[in-house]
């Protein structure tokens, strides 16, 4: 698996950083056997006295093995098993110098009585023995390959202290089982099945088709037919590009301490943790089970949090805690997703075949949360301190953080709120409606008739002309329209294609309508521009500032907008009240009416020129290198 990974990377200084791999592991629960013993006896010092054992059998048990052993040469024995009534269920001679097993039966849960003696033709005595046990289901616990690399060590050679700095990573917790999630697991065999198909044509009068949607081996009984593929037949999840994840992962580097990362992992995929395979080989179960996944298969849905950073701490080289940080993301699903049908002609006996076909849906998430509780410790004196940050995302119209909370263990409450470019809306374009409850309506319509044919029709053939299988082509029918004339709204109504759009008309009629402040901002929009306008700083409910970004056009390149002054609100002391910048009449900007010049800028060629400060000392700036870099500042000229 290392043939062709990066292993050294040397630098002109004689340096090197080496990298050191190994397989992925994960741990997996693997069926076994342990012996246990229910009886042991050995002889005593001649053959005239028995050594007398009493032992009970534990239930659920029938099957015992027996084992006779004589390690000595001239000693022989006699072993002897009794039931509660004294009956022999057990004479078994011990050759001598021998060892020998065998199979016998006892009762669960009956306490017998055993007796061994021996006799010997030389002076010496002992070595005879005699032992009942029987083999207990156990389940081991065991690190199982994966395919693929990941790092073991880092080594960085420092060649004027001719010392390697190494950096060492553990995926075990501390422990001995790896903390790997496999996210997927490969399915080499898998029961033919599909929902539709089983709804469609699992009742029908004259077709013997499993209710649960199986085709059948032979065509007319209900043993399921199922798949054989040198690859996965099941699609198969990736999460950032890697199979496999680490629930925690140890880094340390000598005489540096260490620190401990823990990441969020899909709590359905979890469950494989304690599988007794990475792949599945085998059909234990052809009788068709509903819990199979429908055929062809459709892709996985979407995991928004898995890989996330859960936590992470970090320890001094005497293992004491420094800080620790644990994270809370937040993520939303997109209510818009995108309709999918997987289809394929499936053969259902050994002269016929019907196309099968899976819907599904998938949709994107945007994150509308990012909370962090972060503790710093002293180890000195004991004592830590917390901070709890929030960062929400609350807009529809981006997907940039709109407001900052933080309380300190001091017990303050610091909020930063943040407004941008496509916060300034225009009520003209937002009272279009979005078309998607029409849409919702129309597929909500078209599920209702469906079902509604289906439970109701009796089907009399088990061909195309089955009355449910019409309901179902009109039911795809149905929802395709829908998603048709879906997106013919959007696009007559959002899109800025020629001709224009309703939201387009609308834009461009306030945008032609706004006064010099608005009109900028209507500009960066039409650009794809989120810039950040306003700023304000909370602290413990109280307003202590803000900033606003004023934008404007300028000569060069023309049409394009720049930042054209800095305003902000300077207080001496708290306020109970701030007025945000918001869209006014669609045609202006009101904001707080304390806002005061800080800067004034010059864009030329798209690049910053000239900064006057709010004491009236000019820095310019002059570019060179095909106006890449800026060469020279010069201040107060």
């Amino acid at each position: 698996m290392r043939g062709g990974a990066l292993q050294q990377i040397t630098y002109p200084t004689g340096g090197y950083t080496k990298f050191n791999f190994e397989p992925h592991y994960v741990t997996r629960s693997v069926p076994g056997y342990q012996t246990t013993s229910v009886t042991n006896s050995s002889v005593l010092y001649d053959g005239s006295t028995y050594q007398t054992l009493s032992f009970t059998t534990p239930s659920g048990y029938t099957n015992y093995t027996l084992s006779l052993s004589s390690t000595t040469v001239g000693v022989s024995g006699t072993y002897q098993v009794l039931d509660p009534n004294g009956n022999m269920v057990i004479n078994a001679t011990i050759q001598s110098g021998t060892s020998t097993t065998q199979a016998i039966t006892l009762t669960p849960g009956t306490t017998y009585t055993s007796r061994l003696y021996g006799t010997t033709t030389t002076t010496a005595w002992g070595g005879c023995s005699a032992s009942i046990s029987y083999q207990m289901p156990v389940t081991n616990i065991t690190n199982i390959t994966i395919g693929g690399l990941r790092i073991n060590s880092i080594v960085h050679r420092d060649p004027l202290a001719a010392q390697d700095i190494i950096t060492n990573f553990n995926y075990t917790a501390g422990g001995s089982s790896s903390t790997g999630i496999l996210y997927s697991m490969p399915t080499y065999v898998n029961v033919l099945r599909n929902d539709m198909y089983g709804l469609i044509w699992g009742n029908t009068s004259n077709g013997p088709y499993n209710p649960n949607g199986c085709a059948t081996l032979t065509g007319g009984g209900f043993e399921a037919a199922y798949l054989i593929s040198p690859s996965s037949v099941l699609p198969m999840r990736t999460t950032m590009g890697n199979h496999i994840g680490y629930s925690e992962v140890d880094v340390a580097q000598t005489g540096n301490g260490h620190s401990v990362y823990r990441y969020y992992s899909a709590n359905y995929w979890d469950g494989f943790q304690n599988s007794a395979d990475v792949v599945v080989r085998n059909v234990n179960d052809l009788s068709c089970n509903a819990s199979v996944s429908s055929y062809p298969y459709a892709p996985l849905p979407f995991d928004s949090i898995t890989g996330e950073l859960k936590y992470e701490a970090y320890f001094n080289q005497s293992n004491q805690i420094l800080k620790e940080v644990w994270h809370y993301p937040v993520y939303t699903q997109d209510p818009v997703g995108t309709p999918g049908y997987n289809c394929k002609l499936v053969p259902t006996s050994s002269n016929s075949s019907l196309l099968w076909g899976t819907e599904y849906q998938l949709h994107s998430f945007f994150k509308t949360q990012d909370k962090s509780v972060e503790t710093d410790y002293d180890p000195l004196n004991g004592k830590s301190i917390t901070t709890t940050s929030i960062t929400n995302y609350n807009s529809i119209f981006h997907h940039q953080p709109t407001q900052r909370i933080s309380n300190t263990s001091l017990g303050d409450n610091l909020i930063t709120n943040y407004t941008y470019a496509f916060d300034f809306r225009l009520s003209n374009c937002d009272g279009i409606d979005n078309g998607y409850q029409n849409y919702q309506n129309n597929l909500n319509t078209a599920t209702s008739a469906f079902y509604n044919n289906v439970y109701s029709c009796t089907p009399t053939t088990n061909d195309a002309n089955n009355c449910r299988w019409i309901s179902y082509e009109n039911y795809r029918i149905s929802k395709a329209q829908a998603r048709i004339n879906y997106v013919n709204y959007r696009y007559t109504n959002f899109t800025s294609i020629s001709p224009a759009s309703t939201f387009t008309t609308y834009h461009n009629q306030d945008k032609n309508n706004a006064d010099t402040e608005l009109k900028p901002i209507l500009e960066l929009q039409d650009e794809y521009d989120n810039a950040l306008i306003e700023t304000s700083n909370w602290k413990n409910s109280s307003f202590v500032g803000a900033d606003f970004t004023r934008y404007d056009y300028i000569t060069n390149p023309a049409g394009f907008v720049a930042p054209q002054k800095t305003q902000k609100i300077n207080i001496i002391s708290p306020s109970s009240n701030f007025t945000n910048a918001v869209t006014y009449n669609n045609s202006s900007i009101t904001k707080d009416n304390r806002y005061e010049d800080e800067n004034n800028y010059i864009f030329y060629g798209g690049n910053l020129v000239s900064v006057t400060k709010k004491d009236g000392v000019n820095n310019s700036f002059i570019w060179g290198y095909n106006h890449q870099y800026p060469v020279a500042r010069i201040t107060g000229a």
